[in-house]
């Protein structure tokens, strides 16, 4: 789904609160964008705030909204081998 998936994945996030779901490795992968400070790393719900913050900051995340990734093939700092 890529990029048309934003609104959906973000809008998830927020609902999910103080328990979010582990949304950040597609976030990454979809934006090409490590919004998460390294100071939040496991800390799920730090991790939730950043990306909506991100989100926010860039307008991202209404249905409609068009976004351009910086780079395309990226591969998230956040995944482990």
């Amino acid at each position: 789904m890529g990029i048309d998936a934003l609104p959906l994945i973000l809008s998830q996030l927020k609902c999910e609160g103080d328990d979010p779901d582990h949304w950040f490795v597609a976030l990454e992968a979809i934006t090409n964008e490590d919004s998460i400070p390294a100071s939040s790393h496991g800390n799920m719900v730090e991790m939730s705030k950043a990306w909506l913050s991100w989100a926010s900051n860039n307008n991202v995340g209404q249905l409609g909204t068009t976004f351009t990734p910086k780079t395309k093939f990226k591969k998230p700092s956040h995944h482990q081998p």
